[in-house]
C-alpha cells in the first residue's frame, strides 16, 4: 500500500468519525425539539438524520473497500477489520489506525447511549401524547399546541448505525 493510499484510508476514517458525531448531534437535536414540543421541525430533523445516515452508509462502504486494499497490501485478510488492520499495519500506521479504532469505539459507545435514551424517552411517552421521537411528522397526532407530533418509527434508532460501524471496525 502506498503512502497515498494509506492517507486515503486515514481520511475516510476521519470522515466516518465526523459523520458519527454529526449523527449524534442530529439525534440530540431531534430529542430537544420534540421534548420542547417543537413539532414543526420534526420532519426536517428526520430528513436530516436520513441524509447523514445515507452519507454514513456510503462512507462505510468506501472505507470497507479501502480497508480491503490495505489488508491485501499488508498481507492481511482482505476482509480485515480496522482492529486487525491496526494490529498488522507497518510503522506509524499501526498507531494511526489504533487511534482511529479507539475514537470510533468511543463514538459507538456514545451512539449506543443515545439509542438507550431514545428508546427510554419514547417508551415513557416523554414527547407529549406518548409520541415516539423516532417518527416523522407525516404519521403524527396533535400535540398540546395543535401541531402534528411524530408517532411511529420513520427514523431508525441510533443503534442501527453503531452496529454497522462496529462490524466494520471489528467489535
Amino acid at each position: 500500500m502506498t503512502h497515498r493510499e494509506a492517507n486515503e484510508l486515514a481520511a475516510q476514517l476521519w470522515r466516518l468519525r465526523e459523520l458519527l458525531e454529526t449523527l449524534l448531534f442530529k439525534y440530540d437535536e431531534q430529542l430537544l425539539l420534540l421534548g420542547a414540543g417543537r413539532a414543526r421541525w420534526a420532519s426536517r430533523g428526520a430528513r436530516e438524520i436520513e441524509i447523514v445516515a445515507e452519507q454514513l452508509h456510503d462512507c462505510r462502504l468506501a472505507t470497507s473497500v479501502t480497508m480491503g486494499g490495505a489488508g491485501a497490501a499488508w498481507q492481511l485478510p482482505e476482509a480485515a477489520t480496522l482492529r486487525a488492520l491496526a494490529m498488522g499495519a507497518p510503522g506509524v500506521w499501526r498507531e494511526i489506525l489504533t487511534d482511529h479504532f479507539e475514537a470510533l469505539l468511543g463514538l459507538i459507545a456514545e451512539v449506543e447511549t443515545m439509542d438507550a435514551e431514545w428508546g427510554a424517552r419514547a417508551g415513557a411517552g416523554g414527547y407529549g401524547g406518548g409520541a415516539d421521537p423516532r417518527a416523522a411528522a407525516r404519521d403524527g397526532s396533535a400535540s398540546a399546541d395543535g401541531a402534528q407530533m411524530p408517532t411511529v418509527n420513520a427514523v431508525a434508532r441510533p443503534g442501527v448505525y453503531s452496529a454497522q460501524v462496529a462490524e466494520l471496525i471489528g467489535i
